[in-house]
């Protein structure tokens, strides 16, 4: 018997009893999202008001990705997760609310926004990287701002989705979107780096071709930054390309995926 063939209150049952290992927990909540209908969206409203912060989550969870194109009760769904940050909640709560909205979040007000942004500063990681779901790919002067100055938290991994948020979500540009993405080419973390480079090949910033070379001529680079200059399709990239294909040819301490993927891009900027 698999999770499609259980009732829709043995899938709660199972997630409520709060004994299940993480894949099969994710599991149970992936069967009722494919489930829209009244019956789970109220069940799943009732536990988003249950005392016990854990059975919070789940309710939110569900809500979060119930039905897919389009969402179940999408617009009514959005209002609770609203409802529910009004009041006092456990930071994983906050979490899991702001993840929700970052599902849902094609049509949120601006008073909305104005609300959610104040996580910003918040001391929990998770809770400010929560937040960048919740307002990436938002075209909001706000949200923007906020994208910014996130792009340099103390964090890598919110330096990370901040850079990714602004460069790769967001299809607009403007005097300090680009400033933020060209001080993050120098971040001390690559997949940092990687993205905002991204960010400005997709703004058709010219520039950003003299900090791709520079990061192949020291040789240390990776996979991500290689799918950039296939895009690009630069022929000037590929002596520098040669060179590190030679060098690490025969290094049995180099990845055989990475290798691959170099002469792959050399391939294919010679066609």
């Amino acid at each position: 018997m698999t999770y499609k063939d259980w009732s829709n209150d043995k899938l709660f049952t199972n997630l409520i009893d709060n004994t299940l290992e993480e894949d099969v927990y994710w599991a149970n909540i992936r069967e009722l999202r494919s489930r829209p209908s009244d019956e789970v969206y109220k069940k799943a409203v009732e536990l988003t008001k249950a005392y016990n912060p854990s059975h919070k989550s789940i309710g939110i969870l569900i809500l979060a990705q119930l039905g897919f194109k389009p969402r179940f009760n999408q617009s009514k769904t959005v209002n609770l997760y609203f409802e529910l940050l009004n009041k006092k909640q456990d930071y994983k709560v906050i979490e899991d609310i702001l993840y929700g909205i970052g599902h849902n979040n094609s049509n949120l007000s601006t008073n909305q926004i104005d609300s959610i942004i104040k996580f910003a500063s918040n001391e929990i990681t998770e809770v400010r990287q929560a937040l960048l779901s919740a307002i990436s790919g938002i075209n909001n002067p706000k949200a923007i701002e906020v994208l910014i100055n996130l792009t340099n938290d103390s964090e890598d991994s919110i330096r990370d989705w901040a850079t990714f948020g602004l460069g790769s979500q967001l299809d607009v540009s403007s005097p300090e979107i680009l400033e933020a993405l060209w001080q993050r080419t120098e971040d001390s973390v690559e997949e940092v780096r990687v993205e905002a480079i991204a960010g400005l090949v997709n703004r058709n910033i010219p520039e950003v071709k003299n900090v791709i070379i520079k990061i192949l001529e020291s040789g240390k680079f990776g996979t991500q930054l290689l799918d950039i200059i296939q895009e690009l399709k630069y022929k000037d990239f590929i002596p520098l390309l040669e060179i590190n294909s030679e060098k690490y040819n025969n290094d049995k301490g180099i990845s055989i995926d990475w290798l691959t993927t170099l002469n792959e891009t050399i391939r294919i900027l010679k066609e």
